[in-house]
């Protein structure tokens, strides 16, 4: 409520969350082993989305029907911004782990430390790839909340 100095008269909520699991396939030759990345799968949702509005604005009023817009226009830029994204989030993910160091083998006592190194790698490309989604999500709502709309919202009854 700080950003509208306490004069906010709605509220979009929701929780975006993201998760990862990386699952890796081990070739043993010998007594070798190469490990390598067979699925990454990644996850994006928002699984609470809440609108709230002042008590003073009823339901079925203008007043009302202006302020659930400008809250509606946030959860559309919400989808927008998904339905962009995650197209790119696959291309570059699969690209950045294309490109990763190519496996070699290593004794099978090393198998689990060449693992870890893997699965480390492949959450730093997912992460690097996922903050360039809540960046890009965090801007669309900041073009939501501009002075013009805030005077729209106000003018919208007169």
């Amino acid at each position: 409520m700080q950003h509208h100095g306490g004069r906010a008269l709605g509220l979009y909520r929701t929780e975006l969350k993201m998760s990862s699991t990386a699952r890796l396939a081990q070739h043993q030759v010998g007594g070798e082993v190469c490990v390598d990345v067979d699925r990454v799968t990644v996850r994006i949702s928002m699984p609470l989305r809440t609108i709230y509005i002042v008590q003073a604005r009823q339901p079925g009023t203008c007043a009302y029907e202006s302020v659930l817009a400008h809250e509606r226009k946030h959860q559309a830029a919400d989808d927008a911004i998904l339905a962009e994204q995650i197209p790119r989030l696959r291309i570059e993910i699969a690209v950045a782990l294309a490109e990763l160091p190519p496996r070699h083998s290593v004794p099978m006592q090393k198998a689990d430390d060449t693992s870890a190194r893997l699965s480390e790698l492949i959450a730093s490309v997912v992460k690097r790839s996922t903050s360039a989604l809540f960046a890009a999500r965090a801007a669309r709502q900041a073009q939501v909340d501009n002075p013009q709309e805030y005077r729209r919202v106000r003018a919208a009854c007169g």
